[in-house]
């Protein structure tokens, strides 16, 4: 597939893999058609797995660690492993959610009895299927970024949902009133009926089109001259000016105020952002979004959150936490290079 070789072994234990799954939870074997049907699922499976994987690699799409330590560890861990972990009335108990994170080992036990490590095995398995989630949620959130909708579909859709009628009729089968085999059709009936209702009938005009998109792309002296107003807001922001005034005149973008995590800003502004005290005036900075100027308002400090040791590069559990520095930054001038603002 795209060059990519499937060996029929491979294939064979996926079927199986999934025949024992479906066992597991009927009690019964697949029959014949079931089976036949099951090779033909893990077949399509596994072809969108590897297309999936290739689009993944072609657009240079990756998951850090950290965002999977915030997913995990954060307010809204995944579904999947957290409704393991609710009681009898609802309630999410995270307290042995975490005892489970920093312990699998005793909660998930080899069923054979061999394993001591089996629940950090399977952890490591789920982190691995975590990041292979991660990643397909960016690839589909890319590509729904690419669609374009007109005008003309909104104002449909807003018809379709929000246009509405009241009406009475009755419903009645034709046969009730008269039997089938007092009917008789005859091609000349069928063609007259044809011709009274051709609009019926009527496939609205296509066209298969070739077009080319071209963005407008400022010009040097355009990044030019948005660089130097950057420079000129950040002497005023250095010499005690207001520093939201400066917002509302130079930015194409809204005060934030927010805070922002490691892993949330490029690497330019990330660096210099993290690398500030609050209060401090950062820029200009230029990365593939634009110039940017930032203020950092405040900090907060708390513990980094990790996986366990299987699940991640292997530490002392003893091991004191790091304190990450976590700015808040108002944004006052991002602009991109390739905006039709500065074309």
């Amino acid at each position: 597939m795209n060059g990519r070789k499937i060996s029929y072994r491979e294939f064979s234990e996926l079927v199986q893999n999934f025949a024992e799954a479906q066992k597991a939870q009927t009690g019964n074997d697949l029959s014949d058609d079931q089976l036949r049907a099951a090779r033909e699922q893990v077949w399509q499976s596994l072809v969108t797995q590897y297309l999936v994987e290739e689009q993944i690699g072609e657009y240079d799409i990756s998951v850090t660690d950290q965002e999977l330590v915030d997913w995990v560890h954060g307010d809204t861990p995944p579904e999947d492993l957290r409704r393991n972990f609710v009681d009898s009335t609802g309630q999410f108990r995270r307290d042995i959610y975490e005892q489970f994170l920093q312990d699998p080992n005793q909660f998930i036990q080899d069923p054979q009895g061999v394993d001591p490590n089996y629940g950090t095995r399977w952890l490591a398995e789920y982190e691995q299927n975590l990041r292979q989630r991660r990643m397909q949620e960016k690839l589909q959130s890319l590509i729904l970024a690419t669609v374009r909708v007109t005008e003309g579909e909104l104002l449909q859709r807003y018809l379709d949902q929000n246009v509405k009628f009241s009406s009475r009729y009755a419903l009645f089968e034709a046969t009730a009133l008269v039997p089938e085999d007092q009917v008789t059709l005859t091609d000349e009936n069928l063609k007259r009926y044809y011709e009274d209702h051709t609009d019926q009938y009527r496939v609205p005009a296509t066209r298969s089109l070739q077009y080319v998109v071209l963005p407008e792309q400022p010009s040097a002296a355009d990044s030019s001259a948005r660089l130097e107003d950057m420079e000129d807001a950040a002497r005023k922001a250095r010499a005690g000016a207001e520093f939201l005034d400066l917002v509302y005149t130079y930015s194409d973008r809204p005060d934030s105020g927010a805070f922002f995590r490691r892993g949330e800003m490029s690497a330019p502004l990330e660096e210099a952002a993290f690398s500030a005290s609050p209060g401090e005036i950062v820029g200009p900075l230029t990365d593939q979004e634009g110039v940017h100027l930032l203020k950092v308002l405040d900090e907060r400090r708390r513990p980094t959150a990790s996986l366990p040791p299987c699940a991640r590069a292997p530490t002392s559990p003893s091991s004191p936490h790091s304190f990450p520095r976590i700015p808040a930054a108002h944004p006052v001038a991002e602009t991109s290079a390739g905006s039709p603002a500065d074309g």
